[in-house]
C-alpha cells in the first residue's frame, strides 16, 4: 500500500505542484509532508487560495490517487471524506461556507472542526 500511495504522491507533484517539502536535515533527502497515512486512512493537507481551488484541487487530487489505486482492485469512498478547512484573512467564513457548499454539492464528503475529525486521522 505504501509504495502505492508513494506513486500517487510523485504523480500528484508533477500534476499540481509541489505540496508542503520538507529536508531531512540528517539525510539531507526532501520528503514532502503534505501526506500522512494510519492503515488505510489517508490524511492530505492541500494550500489553495480560494474554496474553489480547494474543491479543484481535491478532485484532481482524487482522480490521480483513483488510478493509483484501482489497477490493484482498491477504491477510495470520496463520499466519506473528511474535510477540514482553514482558511486565513478577510473573507474566511464566506470561503468555508462556500467550501461546505461545494463539498455537499460534488459529493466529496463533510466539512468538519478539527475537534471532530477521527480519531484514525490522529497525528501520531
Amino acid at each position: 500500500y505504501e509504495k502505492m500511495l508513494s506513486s500517487w504522491m510523485t504523480n500528484k507533484r508533477h500534476d499540481l505542484g509541489d505540496g508542503l517539502l520538507a529536508i531531512d536535515p540528517t539525510t539531507n533527502l526532501t520528503h514532502d509532508v503534505s501526506v500522512t497515512s494510519f492503515a488505510d486512512d489517508v490524511k492530505e493537507i492541500n494550500l489553495t487560495d480560494t474554496a474553489r481551488d480547494a474543491i479543484e484541487s481535491i478532485g484532481r487530487s482524487s482522480v490521480l490517487l483513483d488510478s493509483t489505486i484501482r489497477p490493484n482492485l482498491l477504491w477510495q469512498n470520496c463520499g466519506k471524506a473528511e474535510h477540514v478547512a482553514t482558511f486565513l484573512g478577510p473573507g474566511q467564513d464566506a470561503y468555508t461556507k462556500e467550501f461546505k457548499n461545494l463539498l455537499e454539492e460534488h459529493d466529496m464528503g463533510q466539512l468538519k472542526k478539527s475537534s471532530q475529525i477521527s480519531r484514525s486521522m490522529a497525528t501520531i
